[in-house]
């Protein structure tokens, strides 16, 4: 299937406007002046900047690129029914004007500043590699053959953001953060990117200040992911030194290892069984051939295991003092900003001292007071037992009275009731006492 014919199908799927022949004859059509009518100007721009945009990102516009489109090619590319839309010089100049398309040659130009290897241009390899332009499509006097070739700074940005995403969340020590280009397929493995993609990823990174990047013979040779605070660091924090270039190197050699070790572990296993085989055949001297040939493979592996062990222990090594220096480093932000903290605080031993001499004062006038509190407080409760003896004795006294009363009540009883006898006056002597000694004698007897 041609780059036409699955740009055909892409479009039938994604863009509705694609299978109705009357909406697409009219968007195939020349553009209107923008001052005569805006809003068919501003709808055709709409749909053919998102039709752009969207077959680019599936490598439909360009050789195989991700994040560029060939402009000379960019009409041919959309033909439907043997018609090619005419409105798309008009969508290019404009997608320029905004800067949402720039130059292939002029955008990774800077490049070339950081390839201190390389004696040729990485923009005059573009250049040159580009032999023919816009004169195939709109004429030899549209445009320079160096514009044939356009970066969408909207892929650039999409995929450079998720790439920047990526490493972030699996990043724990800086060591994470140095990569090479194989970091574009490892992070992004849903994409097809060429080395122009990677140039392209590379000079993003480097202009929005996420990454540092190291070209060494017109490809990236080192990618150093900044964090927020790196710009504000030490210089090496943000630039590429050769001890970056070192640990990078580590890590590349130790990922080169775990592949020869799982291919050699895979080749053991694979000669062990044609030895079961040969030997299930009754040939013991192919059997014994591939028990050789395994021995061989397993002395290799041993070899790169012990390698790879001392790589990891040496990278191991490198993260560990990374996080002993940060360790030191918090101590040492804690340390100045509690003495800062004390400092704006104004607490000093003089004042603890004062402060506590003056607490003390306090606290033994307190303690004065509470006691002479207590003093009064016993004195009233004294006060109130005193009170108390007082009533107790009190009712002792009319309790007395009252049982006085009460005896006199009973011999003026009994003594109207000796009045009250009649005895024969002959019987009994009459008395001559006084009333008043009846009463005594008549307690007496009670």
């Amino acid at each position: 299937m041609t780059n036409q014919q699955s740009l055909a199908s892409w479009a039938s799927a994604n863009l509705p406007e694609w299978n109705d022949n009357a909406r697409m004859s009219a968007l195939f059509s020349r553009f209107p002046e923008r001052a005569v009518n805006e809003k068919i100007y501003e709808s055709r721009l709409r749909f053919w900047t998102g039709a752009i945009t969207g077959a680019a990102r599936e490598g439909l516009l360009s050789t195989g690129n991700t994040t560029t489109i060939d402009a000379s090619e960019i009409a041919s590319r959309f033909a439907r029914n043997g018609l090619t839309p005419l409105g798309l010089e008009t969508v290019l100049t404009e997608l320029r004007k905004s800067g949402a398309l720039v130059p292939l040659s002029t955008y990774i130009q800077s490049l070339d500043q950081l390839d201190s290897e390389s004696s040729w241009s990485l923009a005059g390899l573009v250049k040159s590699s580009v032999s023919f332009g816009f004169a195939l499509v709109f004429g030899s006097t549209a445009t320079s053959t160096d514009d044939t070739d356009l970066v969408l700074l909207a892929l650039a940005q999409e995929y450079g953001t998720r790439l920047v995403n990526w490493v972030k969340d699996n990043s724990i020590y800086s060591t994470d953060a140095l990569q090479d280009e194989s970091i574009f397929g490892k992070a992004l493995p849903d994409t097809h990117f060429t080395q122009t993609d990677y140039l392209v990823l590379a000079q993003w990174l480097q202009e929005t200040r996420k990454a540092v990047v190291k070209m060494s013979n017109g490809r990236v040779k080192a990618i150093k992911f900044l964090t927020p605070s790196s710009s504000t660091s030490s210089k090496a924090a943000s630039t590429i030194t050769e001890s970056d270039l070192g640990v990078l190197e580590i890590k590349k050699t130790v990922n080169l290892l775990s592949r020869q070790i799982e291919d050699l572990e895979q080749k053991a296993e694979q000669l062990k069984v044609e030895a079961m085989k040969h030997l299930n055949a009754n040939s013991k001297v192919r059997a014994k051939a591939c028990l050789k040939q395994k021995a061989v493979v397993n002395g290799v592996l041993e070899k790169r295991v012990a390698s790879l062990h001392t790589l990891d222990g040496i990278l191991g090594k490198i993260q560990q003092a990374e996080t002993d220096s940060e360790i030191l480093k918090a101590y040492e932000t804690g340390s100045s900003t509690l003495k800062s903290i004390i400092a704006n605080s104004g607490v000093t031993t003089d004042r603890i001292d004062t402060v506590m001499d003056s607490l003390h004062d306090a606290l033994a006038d307190q303690t004065e007071i509470d006691e002479a509190f207590a003093y009064h407080n016993q004195k009233l409760q004294e006060n109130v037992a005193d009170d108390d003896e007082l009533e107790k004795e009190l009712d002792a006294l009319v309790e007395s009275d009252a049982k006085k009363e009460a005896a006199v009540s009973m011999d003026d009883e009994l003594v109207s009731m000796l009045d009250s006898l009649k005895v024969e006056s002959s019987s009994l002597p009459v008395s001559s006492e006084e009333p008043e000694k009846q009463k005594e004698r008549v307690k007496e007897y009670a």
